[in-house]
C-alpha cells in the first residue's frame, strides 16, 4: 500500500448516500486557496466496455454527470475512472501521469482504499444504517470517520478537515 497524504478518499455505504455532493462542497471550500483535482472512480462502466478500464477528463462543468459537478465547484481538473479492481493499479497510474507529482486530490471511491492509504478517508453513510456487507464491513476498518449529510449538508466535515502543505487531516474533535 502506498502513502498518499495529498489524497482526500470519500467512499460510501451505497448509492444516493451524498458521495458526490460531499466532494463538490469539499472541492467547492479548498479550491479557494488549493488547487485541487477532483476524481470519480467507478467500477461500473457506462462508456465503451470492450476496454478493460477507461480514464477519462472532464471538461463540461455545465453537465449532468458527477465529474460536471466537481468542475463546477471549483476542482482545476476532474477524471473519471472506470475499472475493475483488477486494472485500478494500472489505470490509476495513468490517472498520475496526466496531474503534477503530489497534486492535492479530493476522490470519490471506495475501491483505491485498497491501493494508497490517504490522508484521510471518509465514508458517507444515510441514516445511521451501515449495511452489512462485507466491502462496506472491510471500509470500516480503514476509515477515519463516518460522515452523514445533516440538513442537506456536511458543515460539520468542513471544521474538522484541514488542508496544509498538500496532506490532509482529521480532526477528532473541533478545536484540537
Amino acid at each position: 500500500m502506498i502513502n498518499k497524504p495529498h489524497i482526500l478518499l470519500i467512499g460510501g455505504t451505497g448509492r444516493n448516500v451524498g458521495k458526490t455532493t460531499l466532494v463538490c462542497d469539499i472541492i467547492n471550500h479548498f479550491s479557494r486557496e488549493h488547487k485541487i483535482v477532483g476524481l470519480k472512480i467507478t467500477n461500473h462502466f457506462h462508456s465503451d466496455q470492450s476496454n478493460s478500464f477507461n480514464l477519462f477528463e472532464e471538461i463540461n462543468p455545465e453537465g449532468t454527470k458527477d465529474s460536471s459537478r466537481m468542475l463546477k465547484a471549483g476542482a482545476s481538473k476532474v477524471f473519471y475512472i472506470e475499472s475493475e479492481a483488477e486494472n485500478l493499479a494500472s489505470v490509476f497510474d495513468d490517472f498520475s501521469e496526466e496531474i503534477e507529482p503530489g497534486q492535492i486530490i479530493v476522490c470519490e471511491s471506495n475501491g483505491l482504499s485498497e491501493l494508497v492509504k490517504p490522508g484521510v478517508y471518509l465514508l458517507v453513510d444515510r441514516d445511521e444504517n451501515i449495511e452489512k456487507k462485507p466491502s462496506v464491513q472491510k471500509a470500516l476498518q480503514k476509515v477515519d470517520a463516518v460522515v452523514e449529510m445533516k440538513n442537506g449538508g456536511f458543515l460539520h466535515v468542513l471544521s474538522r478537515l484541514t488542508l496544509e502543505s498538500n496532506v490532509w487531516q482529521w480532526r477528532e474533535q473541533v478545536g484540537k
